[in-house]
């Protein structure tokens, strides 16, 4: 119950405080996009030792269990590798889209990176249904991604810079 004017001010900016983070929290989901390739065995499953070896092979480092990224020099690395378990037949490789400035030619990156560690665990590139993706899917990826880019600069937002790092990291 509101008793003097300044309760109800301070009611007010309350919330209108609130309706500003509702509207920043809608803004936000609307642009946390990842692309993800998972990479499916050939021949069995892996162990995370035979993992391990491929992402060390690409020049992905260890960050935490079952996980390694690719360095970054601004913030933590867009381009993730990750492991469900110490033994698995599937193995995501996921590219953090806000994290990263357009034209930075990380679709690229991220199916090179699947190809050359498919390669060394003897492994398809597949979508989350398990059909199989190629390189073809590329230009595909990289028109929606300038898509969404295009949204993200008009909403304020310049993908990949200190805006976007601090509303997705």
């Amino acid at each position: 119950m509101v008793k003097y004017p300044e309760d109800l001010d301070r009611w007010r900016e309350a919330a209108r405080i609130a309706a500003g983070a509702r509207e920043l929290d809608r803004l936000c989901a609307r642009f946390d996009v990842r692309i993800g390739l998972t990479l499916e065995s050939v021949a069995g499953a892996w162990t995370e030792a035979q993992v391990a070896a491929a992402a060390a092979q690409a020049g992905l480092q260890p960050e935490g269990d079952l996980r390694w990224t690719a360095p970054h020099e601004a913030g933590p690395a867009p381009l993730a590798l990750a492991m469900p378990g110490r033994v698995a037949g599937r193995i995501l490789l996921e590219l953090d889209v806000p994290a990263i400035g357009a034209g930075a030619e990380a679709v690229q990156q991220l199916f090179r990176l699947a190809n050359q560690i498919g390669a060394q665990l003897n492994a398809r590139i597949v979508d989350d249904n398990g059909r199989p993706i190629d390189s073809q899917s590329v230009a595909a990826i990289e028109a929606q991604l300038e898509r969404l880019y295009e949204e993200m600069r008009s909403a304020g937002i310049d993908p990949g810079g200190e805006r976007a790092r601090r509303l997705y990291v």
